[in-house]
């Protein structure tokens, strides 16, 4: 409320400024009780119409003319919208016409507002008052007598006709706050499709705003843009409902929107709006505590404003200013509103207060606020005047400054984001590399250990061994034959355990042994291609990539029953490709019995390596194909 005094202040003093102009300019405000009209009329009605609260809520026509007569009615101030609040109490209005022009002519009175019901009486020249038209905002526009999105009594005068009309207005819901003129139908018209096309520019901007949130938030699956959206969704509602246009939309639309109140939709757009500032000023980061309080406050608001929405939806027809429940729940949401509007403008100040640009979070705050959707529906509804409305609605204009500085923000701070957390990754990764690369020194350090000790203890042994059964047992062709072998295997098993002769022999040549080996050990022949230069390959890369290779090749050997198999290694000046191929009786790649230690370890290897693998078999033989970059 304190943020309203500054602006209500100047539009008083402004008001005396006037007044005393007009006193001393010998202009004098006078209400008239005849309002003598000869066509088109762009005169402001507060100076004609008068207007009456039934308290009872039991008069009658009779009884309201004679409420008339006795003075009882009251005007409202000139050039104003007529405004009493929340009312229990049938309103009625009084005007008396006068056609001045020669010929004929038809005129709207034209009410711009959200009666349930709307009572035309007309005073016959008997004296006696009758109901000549029923009007309700709450049948849409197609279901209407006048096709217009405002309720409009039609009234066709004769040349010198003097007409005297009583109108009661009951609004049931919302607060009576309303413009009413009086013109031809050809001029009302005219003025409505300077509307239409005013307020339908920014509403088309803010559908477009609505849809490319939408399709931002689907793309990038970013939770503030989701939130983003919905917010300008509540916008686009209260745009539609306080410019009455939601009469325009299909029956089931209309019918649906006019039992959501705009209040709760303006509730639940405050908590959406809160979580955007925060995000926008990067709250969660810089205070986390303060962004943990915020986060309960605006989500308990919007958890509130969605199930009192429902309520009120489900319960619409009970729900009136008849019942003092409903007047003191409408102005507890009220107060609401203004807190999370203050609550909105403090945190925006605070970030200011932390930084170097205080000054210009306050100017930011009090901009915000003062243009905030939710200022936007008090206005509306008269609960604070602090602006007069008028077509182009400047509030229009920055609204759309805002949703393209917002949007701007939001996308930034988003790109900003992917661009942190693709660093925060491509470190993640090269951590994780570093650590599998000393993961492979410890190995092949215990590898070699290991080594060290059966060559040492064992192979001494066996050689010892093989001298004793060599000269003792000469003849035993047996036992010498199977001390040899294990002598042999002992020497294959340094050689699997050890490798640390890949840079000593080559890659390539290393590669090479290891397929004589199994070529001699195994029923399957094996064929090994190189191409490239290998002095291109890394040092961190030879080692895993013979662990791949030999995996591969074992796997065939014990599983394939192959009776060829080939090796393919192409090193390029940024990759490596590794194709083994083989005529075995292949497997089902898909089956999680056919995924065993030996091909998660390949597929791991491959992953530490930033590689893909590519696999396909079937009962002619499988191929595998490996790509690892450089």
């Amino acid at each position: 409320m304190q943020l309203l005094v500054v602006p209500r202040v100047i539009l008083l003093v402004f008001l005396s400024l006037s007044t005393v102009q007009s006193v001393y300019s010998g202009e004098e405000i006078v209400y008239r009780d005849t309002f003598e009209v000869s066509g088109a009329n762009t005169t402001h009605l507060s100076r004609y119409v008068s207007y009456w609260l039934d308290s009872s809520k039991t008069a009658d026509v009779t009884k309201v003319d004679k409420a008339y007569q006795r003075d009882l009615f009251m005007h409202w101030p000139l050039n104003a919208n007529l405004n009493v609040g929340l009312n229990p109490y049938p309103l009625w209005l009084h005007l008396h016409v006068k056609h001045t022009a020669l010929q004929k002519t038809t005129y709207w009175w034209s009410f711009y507002n959200q009666a349930d019901t709307v009572l035309v009486y007309q005073k016959e020249e008997n004296g006696n008052y009758v109901c000549t038209d029923t009007l309700s905002y709450m049948l849409p526009m197609a279901r209407r007598k006048t096709h217009v999105r405002f309720q409009a009594i039609p009234l066709s005068l004769d040349s010198s006709e003097n007409r005297t009309i009583l109108v009661k207005v009951i609004n049931l819901r919302t607060p009576q706050s309303f413009v009413t003129d009086f013109t031809s139908p050809r001029d009302n018209l005219l003025w409505e499709q300077k509307f239409y096309w005013s307020v339908g520019v920014f509403a088309g901007c803010f559908l477009f705003a609505l849809v490319g949130s939408l399709i931002a938030a689907v793309v990038a699956r970013e939770r503030i843009l989701w939130i983003y959206a919905l917010y300008v969704l509540t916008v686009v509602f209260l745009l539609f409902s306080q410019e009455l246009l939601i009469t325009i939309l299909p029956d089931w639309m209309f019918f649906l929107s006019i039992r959501i109140h705009p209040l709760l939709v303006v509730l639940v757009g405050l908590s959406l709006y809160g979580t955007v500032v925060c995000y926008v000023l990067d709250v969660k980061t810089r205070y986390p505590r303060l962004y943990r309080a915020l986060r309960r406050i605006n989500l308990s608001v919007l958890g509130y404003g969605l199930l009192t929405t429902v309520g009120y939806l489900v319960f619409y027809t009970y729900l009136t200013v008849q019942s003092k429940l409903y007047v003191y729940a409408f102005y507890i949401h009220v107060n609401l509103v203004l807190v999370m509007l203050g609550i909105t403008l403090g945190v925006i100040v605070f970030v200011g207060l932390k930084g170097k640009y205080i000054i210009l979070h306050i100017v930011i705050g009090c901009l915000v606020i003062y243009f905030n959707p939710a200022s936007y529906y008090l206005n509306y509804e008269g609960l604070i005047n602090y602006y007069q409305i008028t077509y182009p609605n400047y509030f229009y204009w920055i609204l759309c400054l805002e949703f393209i500085v917002f949007g701007g923000i939001i996308s930034w701070r988003y790109r900003k984001t992917r661009k942190q957390n693709h660093v925060l990754f491509q470190e993640k990764v090269q951590q994780d590399k570093k650590a599998y690369l000393r993961e492979l020194q410890i190995q092949e350090d215990e590898r070699l250990q290991i080594a060290r000790d059966l060559h040492d203890d064992l192979g001494a042994t066996l050689s010892a061994i093989k001298l004793v059964t060599t000269n003792s047992y000469p003849d035993d062709k047996h036992l010498t034959a199977m001390v040899v072998k294990a002598n042999t295997d002992l020497r294959h098993f340094f050689s699997k355990l050890t490798e640390m002769n890949l840079k000593e022999k080559g890659f390539f040549s290393s590669l090479d042994e290891r397929v004589e080996e199994l070529n001699a050990s195994g029923d399957t022949v094996i064929s090994f291609i190189s191409v490239g230069d290998e002095e291109l390959i890394p040092e961190s890369i030879p080692l895993p990539l013979f662990r791949i290779i030999s995996e591969l090749l074992s796997n065939i050997l014990k599983h394939a029953k192959a009776s060829e198999a080939i090796v393919q290694l192409i090193v390029e000046t940024d990759h490596i490709q590794l194709l083994t191929e083989d005529n075995g009786i292949g497997y089902d790649t898909h089956s999680a019995e056919n995924k065993g230690m030996g091909l998660r370890n390949i597929q791991d290897r491959v992953a530490r390596l930033d590689g893909k693998i590519h696999v396909s078999s079937n009962t002619s033989g499988t191929t595998s194909i490996i790509i690892i970059p450089l």
